[in-house]
């Protein structure tokens, strides 16, 4: 069961494979800790997704050390970890939030990964880097709040061509240049 559950997260979560023999890197400690120290890895499956909302949100926690204590919060359920609020039965999770945690560096692109998400606020944090294209996969998501950090670039029109259900999207208060893509206002249910 445990090679199933490696072969999937490493064929969806890791984009080279060699930044596994890169012993200090997010992706390797992630990938190590879920394989090796989980004691909760076998309450998760393959199949539904869980295992591997398991490990972006691992590889999250773990690329902000600087504000997270990863070890206060890895044996719990990945449902009872900061900032994550998950569906009724307690198994999918469809909100991030973690809004002025001072949180630096770039977004992991994972996130796209985590396809029952409705919502994410990143809000006031110190994010720098682009906005990540890999939201356009967010299919369920209805709030995208990146207000108030440090994104750079232009905005990537693709992201907005296939998320039906976005109704808010906030990324004011970055350092975005260029044009609004007119493709923001595709998704139907867009209101804000």
């Amino acid at each position: 069961p445990k090679r199933s559950m490696l072969n999937h997260i490493t064929q969806l979560a890791i984009p080279d494979l060699s930044i596994l023999d890169d012993l200090s890197s997010y992706y390797y400690q992630a990938l190590c800790w879920i394989m090796t120290q989980d004691d909760k890895v076998n309450e998760y499956s393959t199949c539904d997704g869980t295992i591997l909302q398991r490990y972006v949100m691992a590889l999250f926690y773990l690329s902000h050390k600087e504000v997270f204590n990863f070890d206060d919060f890895s044996s719990q359920d990945t449902c009872e970890w900061p900032g994550v609020t998950c569906d009724s039965r307690n198994k999918y999770m469809q909100e991030i939030n973690l809004s002025d945690k001072k949180l630096q560096g770039t977004i992991v692109t994972e996130i796209g990964l985590l396809q029952s998400l409705h919502k994410i606020d990143l809000s006031a944090n110190n994010f720098t880097g682009s906005l990540i294209k890999e939201i356009q996969y967010l299919h369920n998501i209805q709030e995208l709040n990146f207000t108030s950090n440090e994104l750079v670039g232009t905005i990537n029109p693709s992201i907005f061509t296939h998320l039906p259900n976005l109704e808010t999207l906030d990324v004011s208060s970055n350092m975005l240049a260029g044009e609004i893509p007119k493709e923001i206002l595709n998704p139907p249910k867009l209101k804000n």
